[in-house]
């Protein structure tokens, strides 16, 4: 946890990657009622990464993954986007993304039939979030199937669950240094032999 704790203080008072300029080097930009006319008409099928101020859910997500996104979403029609949140898929106004608070950085994809982009997203409204799929990505991080896994965030698992065990341990008055290292210790050579020989097999 010393990492997520040094990382979280950076997130929180903005330093590092996190700060005004890393973000703005990075090609994001802030997105506020004063850029938004700018942006309120972007070409269909704009692929938009976010970047959120100020949430512990969104620097969680940015942890795990080792980047500067929490979201993404894509541009439908003017002041409308193709949007996928904890409420399932559908349609929302941009503004809501103009707040300030979120710093976005856009792709166009080339060739896009506008069209077919509102099509294929019609025929996906309504559907629920797919927490499983989350639940399965987040976990090959920590598991170290995924490539893109640190280890920061492994010694941080590894000292959390040494945390537990010690816990856990106090509970029944048998604080052993044996059986706290067993769920860290453990856990690390798993994480060390997946990085080595598991085979990442992208979430479908």
């Amino acid at each position: 946890m010393i990492f997520a704790c040094i990382d979280y203080f950076k997130y929180i008072f903005r330093k590092g990657n996190y700060s005004h300029e890393k973000l703005i080097e990075s090609g994001l930009f802030l997105a506020d009622n004063e850029n938004y006319e700018k942006y309120s008409n972007m070409q269909p099928g704009t692929v938009i990464f976010v970047f959120t101020l100020n949430s512990f859910i969104s620097w969680i997500i940015m942890y795990v993954c080792g980047g500067i996104f929490s979201h993404v979403m894509i541009f439908y029609s003017k002041d409308v986007v193709f949007d996928c949140t904890t409420k399932g898929v559908h349609l929302a106004p941009l503004q809501n993304y103009f707040d300030g608070r979120h710093y976005l950085t856009l792709i166009e994809i080339p060739d896009v039939d506008p069209d077919d982009i509102r099509s294929r997203a019609q025929s996906m409204l309504g559907a629920g979030y797919a927490y499983f799929k989350v639940f399965k990505l987040g976990l090959s991080f920590i598991s170290g199937v995924n490539p893109e896994s640190r280890w920061a965030l492994a010694v941080d698992f590894s000292i959390f669950l040494g945390s537990l065990a010690f816990l856990f341990r106090i509970t029944w008055n048998e604080v052993c240094a044996f059986h706290i290292l067993i769920p860290p210790v453990g856990y690390l050579i798993i994480y060390s032999f997946n990085r080595c020989f598991r085979q990442w097999e992208p979430i479908s």
